[in-house]
């Protein structure tokens, strides 16, 4: 749950097969609110500081209805990164285009064997 406001440090572990969206609760007051042409990005970079090489990046839209306050990041790219440790950081972006780093950390990916 990412509280909008307050950048937390958020590890992200996927596997080499996973393509799943990530989901952002987001919350102003402990409570959730309207997100109407809201939209998020992932940056995930080989250094921690963003210097290293940008292994991919991806946007989030509104997930849902907007008062639920959450966003779905496709991460169907994410599927092509080489098992490895990285660094992430994802941007809330708010309607009026003005945007926020609200969670950073650790993005590792795990080698999995491919299902045929």
């Amino acid at each position: 749950m990412a509280t909008y406001g307050t950048i937390l440090e958020a590890n992200i572990e996927r596997s080499t097969l996973d393509t799943d969206d990530i989901i952002l609760n987001l919350t102003k007051s402990k409570a959730a609110f309207d997100i109407t042409d809201w939209t998020a990005n992932i940056t995930v970079n080989t250094a921690k500081d963003g210097s290293g090489v940008l292994v991919f990046e991806a946007d989030g839209v509104v997930f849902g209805a907007a008062t639920n306050a959450q966003i779905a990041i496709d991460m169907s790219l994410a599927g092509a990164v080489a098992a490895g440790k990285y660094f992430h950081d994802i941007r809330i972006i708010d309607a009026s285009g003005k945007g926020r780093e609200s969670l950073a950390g650790k993005y590792t990916v795990t080698q999995r064997i491919p299902k045929s």
